[in-house]
């Protein structure tokens, strides 16, 4: 999943409470968040999948859609093409495939 709240968009729900009062990340199941991502994958394009990358925490382009079958964990929904960084933001279309 993709922790959710960066960006505008704010988490709808969190389930689960600890004893202590603190809560869990906010998990993205559906709907649109933001992801940091990574060039590891090669350029963003919208529409392309996003997989997780090699990098804790960082989303990358599927380049081989067959073989990003289950990894999947969203579609970008803007281009990223790290003029000056090596990762950055995006929106994405949380979705499972």
């Amino acid at each position: 999943g993709v922790i959710s709240g960066a960006g505008p968009y704010e988490h709808a729900v969190v389930i689960g409470r600890r004893d202590d009062g603190t809560t869990d990340l906010p998990i993205a199941m559906v709907g649109q968040t933001y992801v940091r991502v990574s060039l590891e994958g090669g350029p963003i394009q919208a529409g392309d999948l996003l997989v997780s990358s090699s990098a804790r925490g960082l989303a990358m382009r599927g380049a081989h859609r067959e073989r990003s079958v289950g990894a999947v964990i969203g579609k970008a929904l803007e281009a990223y093409e790290g003029a000056s960084k090596e990762e950055g933001l995006i929106r994405m279309l949380v979705m499972v495939r």
